[in-house]
């Protein structure tokens, strides 16, 4: 094959990919439209902010730019899935980069149809965000473009600190490849760290004032986060994929002295001391605690990780010709599984009885209320418990001073119940809707049985017709409709 043949091939692969990855994210936000995850809400809800909390502003600038083109509550949902089917793109590149194509059109194959890739990449997460513009950062490195690589690793640092880690990598890297003296680092270190050292001079530390992102571990219990991002890995990846994989690993570790080899296992390391040091861990196991778990999207590095590897397994095996007829049928089951295993996946996430009264209630929204109508949506409101230890512990790490910029900060932001945010992001009347008021103001009233409310509250609604009932699981809404006077 000549030099055009190869290239044309190339490129029709890397546009079937993206298509591919597009019409797979589109069609399960079609079929599956609630809007699911905590930090997506406050996303959306918070448009009109840049800088949100301790959150890199990447994503939310792009929310802010769509909000102000466009209202429609699926806009973003589907600019998400241009940036999804975009780092499937990144992510094929890179790998062509690093394999020969077809092991890396296979890679590719398991990325975009991989259902924690496509769980993250319909609802505005910032991690496939940050996935897509590491992967064309090095792509475009390992080619030499150093102009487009400097600017698509400044994007990565802008949405997720995990994207800082490969920052020193490229700067030691390119001043080694070239065969310069470490006289150059300085110079190396400013093209492709100026981002994190731009964000560290402005805010004089890691994070934004009034908030923190690094916390020193407090015992031995940050260990089991290696296990939990393991177990994520394993749990939301099909079998076929997984034992590609592991022949991945063993053709690497055979090549385990080149050079490639063992950058990556150098990131792979610095990235697993950082998810010891990483803030804002989850208390799955329903203690106080949050030592022993962080937010399983910080899978995402090691998942991506995983798919290459075993992109890498199905070339190997694929050269032994008593494999490739079983290769050709594992690859199938593999995607197929894939396809399977996000259908399941987002489906499980939507299913859950907040996110889909949240949705029932934003299309009733829009189908019943007339010009002019509102509606007071009584949810269960955040509590002290929701927010006093995010308080406290900006307390410990910043002082008094970063203790009184978070109660500052968290004034400007959108404190209302997270069911009315989840309603309202995603209706077109959200201006009609509220999470506090006199109900006398109000012709409709959407009460959620776990709301808590007062008694006085009650008894206003007795004043009101029962109009429809809407549930979920354990949970419901009461409607109310006030008799229009004639």
């Amino acid at each position: 094959m000549d030099i055009s043949s190869e290239r044309r091939a190339i490129q029709i692969s890397a546009l079937a990919i993206f298509s591919f990855g597009f019409l797979i994210q589109i069609w399960l936000i079609w079929t599956y439209p609630p809007l699911y995850g905590g930090d997506t809400v406050l996303h959306l809800r918070n448009h009109e902010h840049i800088f949100l909390g301790h959150q890199l502003p990447l994503l939310q600038a792009l929310i802010f730019l769509t909000y102000k083109v466009t209202d429609i509550p699926m806009a973003v949902r589907c600019g998400m899935a241009v940036i999804g089917a975009a780092a499937g793109l990144g992510f094929y590149l890179l790998a062509k980069s690093l394999i020969n194509p077809k092991a890396a059109l296979c890679a590719a194959l398991f990325f975009v149809t991989n259902p924690f890739v496509n769980e993250i990449s319909i609802v505005p997460f910032q991690e496939i965000l940050m996935l897509g513009t590491l992967c064309f950062a090095t792509y475009f490195y390992l080619q030499n473009r150093i102009v487009a690589a400097s600017l698509m690793l400044a994007l990565a640092c802008l949405a997720r600190y995990e994207a800082w880690i490969a920052c020193p990598f490229f700067a030691f890297d390119y001043v080694m490849r070239n065969r310069r003296t470490f006289a150059a680092m300085p110079a190396s270190i400013f093209v492709f760290c100026w981002v994190p050292l731009a964000w560290i001079g402005w805010h004089l530390g890691l994070a934004s004032p009034g908030s923190y992102v690094i916390e020193m571990p407090r015992s031995f219990e940050r260990l089991v986060r290696w296990i939990y991002l393991c177990w994520i890995l394993i749990k939301n990846t099909p079998l076929p994929v997984l034992l590609f994989g592991l022949s991945g690993l063993y053709f690497v570790w055979i090549r385990r002295g080149e050079k490639r080899v063992r950058t990556g296992a150098a990131f792979a390391l610095l990235f697993g001391i950082a998810v010891l040091f990483s803030a804002h861990g989850d208390n799955h196991s329903g203690t106080a605690s949050t030592e022993r778990f962080v937010s399983s999207r910080e899978a995402i590095l090691p998942a991506g990780a995983v798919l290459l590897l075993a992109g890498v397994g199905a070339g190997y095996l694929h050269r032994k010709q008593k494999w490739r007829l079983p290769v050709n049928y594992l690859l199938g089951a593999a995607v197929l599984l894939g396809l399977f295993q996000s259908t399941h996946f987002v489906r499980f996430e939507v299913s859950q009885p907040d996110v889909s009264l949240s949705y029932q209630l934003a299309r009733y929204v829009d189908a019943h209320l007339q010009s002019g109508e509102r509606m007071l949506i009584s949810a269960k409101p955040f509590s002290s418990a929701d927010l006093d230890p995010y308080i406290e512990k900006v307390r410990e790490v910043g002082g008094e001073s970063a203790y009184k910029t978070a109660l500052r900060n968290l004034a400007t932001e959108d404190l209302s119940p997270i069911d009315f945010q989840r309603t309202a992001v995603q209706c077109r009347r959200a201006g009609a809707l509220a999470a506090t008021g006199n109900p006398d103001n109000f012709e409709w009233i959407a009460v959620w049985s776990d709301s808590q409310a007062k008694p006085t509250f009650t008894n206003q609604l007795s004043q009101l017709r029962s109009e429809d009932m809407l549930r979920a699981g354990s949970l419901a809404i009461a409607i109310y409709h006030r008799p229009t006077k004639k």
